[in-house]
């Protein structure tokens, strides 16, 4: 797709040759050599025949136009280096499956070599924003069916808590009630993002910190979890009949390490991203692309309210069951009002992670689409309900003097 005067002809052939001496030096000379059966190993780059300057390079002697051919992973590997590839690199760390062949890489500075991106269409969308397009229906799986669901929830609760702000009578247990099934769908929506990230072939990859997609689907899942763990715990055996049912007290001992989990997750989930931001760099001088980047700054964004999460996690710690019967008794209503806010920020964290799936798969791109949605639905889910539920119980609730009854 790119014009002859952006990739001359002399290059191809002087990207061929120096593949061609690389497969040689490896004692796998030509580019007709059979894919092993250990070919697909992630260290090796899935290169299949592509547009090099105009030309195409002829696929294995097997016919695996997609598959890791040794000789030309080398030949990549020796092109990344000689040239000064950043897109080179980023193939090399991608460590991709066989989903299609994509196009030749664009030439995104002057500085970049011409490498075949042969990226499948997701891992091509999580680098550079620039992959196949797909309608929502063939990109929904069972997993994002029950975060839909949970999201839903959300849009429930979002409704009584503004509601209940402008005087609308709502049953205190009515409340529990929908609290309860809010707990349960955020478990099951949380859980199955855990399992996606132990089981799904598709999501490992090479990528620093968190952007590692299996590492990342994987941790804020485990945030989410974090969050439903604490306002089901906070609930436990005071939520009267429709509440949750009462913590054993043989698990309260249980309670202290949970708790500094939870502290440490809900930190690295808004300081994780930055971090990895900051220790990896944008290229063309770091390891992430401009569009990592820009996700590192909207999952920082995401995972903020849990640095609010991170006191309440802390003082349950240190003043355990008894403490926080002490501060039902004084305030009666801070119990559902902290059991809400920790679950809009599980809407807030599930929200944005559907729609970055949603953006791995094609059907959203991120800059202009995903990251702007994932804002309008924070603010949907999260600031519209914590700040009703505040302004409706203002009379039965406190906002710092609770920590220390």
């Amino acid at each position: 797709r790119s014009s002859r005067a952006a990739h001359p002809p002399g290059l191809s052939l002087r990207l061929v040759s120096t593949m061609l001496a690389a497969g040689a030096a490896t004692g796998r000379p030509g580019l007709r050599q059979r894919c092993g059966a250990g070919a697909a190993s992630a260290d090796l780059v899935p290169l299949a025949p592509a547009a090099i300057g105009g030309r195409r390079l002829p696929h294995c002697a097997a016919g695996h136009q997609g598959s890791s051919c040794s000789s030309l992973a080398a030949g990549a590997a020796a092109v990344a280096a000689a040239l000064g590839s950043t897109r080179g690199r980023l193939l090399q760390s991608a460590g991709c499956g066989h989903r299609g062949a994509g196009r030749s890489l664009a030439q995104r500075s002057a500085s970049e070599a011409v490498l075949p991106d042969l990226l499948p269409g997701a891992k091509r969308n999580l680098l550079f924003d620039d992959g196949p397009r797909a309608n929502l229906v063939d990109a929904l799986r069972f997993r994002d069916l029950l975060c839909l669901a949970f999201l839903v929830w959300g849009l429930l609760l979002a409704g009584l808590n503004v509601g209940g702000a402008f005087g609308m009578s709502i049953g205190s247990e009515d409340y529990e009630r929908v609290l309860v099934a809010g707990l349960f769908f955020g478990a099951l929506s949380s859980s199955s993002g855990v399992l996606q990230a132990l089981s799904d072939s598709d999501l490992p990859d090479r990528r620093p910190g968190l952007a590692a997609e299996a590492r990342l689907v994987g941790f804020y899942a485990a945030w989410g979890l974090a969050t439903v763990w604490l306002s089901a715990r906070l609930g436990a055996g005071l939520g009267g009949a429709a509440g949750v049912p009462a913590f054993p007290i043989g698990l309260e001992v249980l309670d202290v390490p949970v708790c500094v989990l939870c502290v440490g997750v809900f930190l690295l989930g808004a300081a994780g991203p930055l971090l990895t931001l900051a220790r990896h760099g944008e290229a063309p001088s770091g390891e992430l692309t401009s569009l990592e980047a820009y996700r590192m700054l909207g999952l920082a964004a995401c995972g903020l309210p849990g640095a609010l999460y991170v006191v309440d996690a802390a003082s349950f710690a240190l003043g355990g069951a008894t403490w926080w019967g002490r501060v039902a008794e004084q305030w009666p209503a801070q119990r559902p009002c902290e059991q809400t806010t920790l679950l809009c920020g599980a809407l807030a964290v599930e929200a944005c992670m559907l729609l970055h799936r949603l953006g791995r798969e094609g059907v959203l791109r991120f800059r202009g689409e995903a990251v702007p949605a994932g804002v309008v639905l924070c603010v949907m889910l999260t600031l519209v309900p914590t700040a009703a539920q505040i302004y409706w119980h203002r009379s039965e609730i406190s906002l710092w003097e609770f920590y220390f009854v």
